[in-house]
């Protein structure tokens, strides 16, 4: 078994691996250990992280699928968070019943504010922490050597990259949608006839992260399943996955991204969304005013007919009043605009 499927695995048998707020959290885990990883390692070029984050993210689709329902297992996006060594990868081993999200019936998200006391599972002292992580870490050092030799760590970038270069596509200013102009649809006002790609579903925890000040929680069951986000200041946001196949769907036309959310009850708030679609560019900053019903909060952007060149993004900051409002979000999904 691969070494770092294995640590994954072992995080999620010291908890309730059957709770899918668990299992986000141990995912959650996984990426805050590489991202501190690759800021205490040298730097890495763009193809050597892109390599490195879709194979993370290809080991948690993998275990996340053994969890998903029988009939309809859910989509298992690549990772695009910042790649890091794969030395790194061992701390997995320490996750355990410590919350990244409490274990309360609503379970959160949040981003470890003492990185050490967060991993280390119970009431585990120090000093067995920094024996424990020492151990891992001599165990799999053989494995970082490999890893680092099939990612192509010691090829030159010529010898990586047949690609034709594509300039990022730009978009200036922002876009503000304001409260008495421009309100979204409703639900189901969004075509039903569009050939609809779910970029989130609630049901798949793994393609989700929340930055420093962020806080992210699976709540209901269902049709009224969802994630709460939250976000202490205007610089903490929550990440979404947008899979490099769906990017690749979408190529050379305009597609139209739905976003279905409303705020918790009696806190109205303003929310931004920006995007980072890889060698598509971005999206602009756009900002949108959620109220208590749900409602579908919708962009349209033209992609380039070229290749995507990896993975992209979507980040949500849920309250730009720094009050720390939450929004709720069910869906969010994306389809090719229909001609005129």
């Amino acid at each position: 078994m691969d070494p770092v499927e294995k640590a994954i695995r072992n995080a999620l048998a010291k908890g309730d691996a059957g709770d899918a707020a668990f299992r986000l959290r141990v995912y959650q885990a996984a990426r805050n250990t590489l991202d501190r990883a690759v800021r205490d390692d040298a730097p890495v070029s763009a193809e050597q992280m892109q390599q490195r984050r879709i194979r993370l993210s290809s080991i948690m689709a993998n275990v996340e699928a053994e969890f998903a329902p029988a009939a309809e297992p859910p989509a298992m996006e690549p990772d695009i968070r910042p790649a890091v060594r794969s030395d790194h990868a061992a701390e997995l081993d320490e996750i355990g019943p410590a919350p990244v999200l409490a274990a309360e019936p609503r379970r959160r998200i949040e981003d470890e504010q003492t990185p050490r006391q967060s991993r280390v599972a119970g009431g585990l002292g120090k000093a067995f922490a920094r024996i424990f992580v020492f151990a891992t870490v001599l165990a799999l050092v053989v494995f970082g050597g490999w890893w680092a030799y099939d990612t192509g760590l010691f090829k030159s970038a010529a010898e990586r990259d047949t690609s034709v270069p594509n300039p990022p596509a730009q978009v200036e200013g922002e876009d503000f949608t304001p409260k008495d102009a421009g309100a979204p649809a409703r639900p189901g006002d969004a075509n039903a006839e569009r050939e609809w790609m779910t970029v989130f579903s609630p049901a798949d925890p793994s393609t989700v992260q929340a930055s420093e000040g962020a806080k992210a929680e699976i709540i209901g069951s269902g049709d009224s399943q969802a994630i709460r986000v939250a976000s202490s200041s205007a610089d903490a946001s929550v990440t979404f996955d947008v899979g490099e196949g769906i990017l690749e769907r979408l190529a050379g036309g305009k597609a139209v991204f739905d976003v279905i959310a409303r705020s918790e009850e009696g806190k109205a708030t303003q929310i931004s969304i920006t995007c980072d679609f890889a060698g598509f560019g971005d999206c602009g900053r756009k900002r949108y005013e959620i109220g208590y019903e749900r409602g579908e909060y919708l962009f349209e952007i033209a992609f380039p007919q070229s290749a995507p060149g990896g993975a992209g993004s979507i980040t949500i900051v849920s309250d730009l009043a720094n009050a720390g409002k939450a929004v709720e979000i069910f869906l969010i999904r994306a389809s090719p605009a229909k001609s005129e």
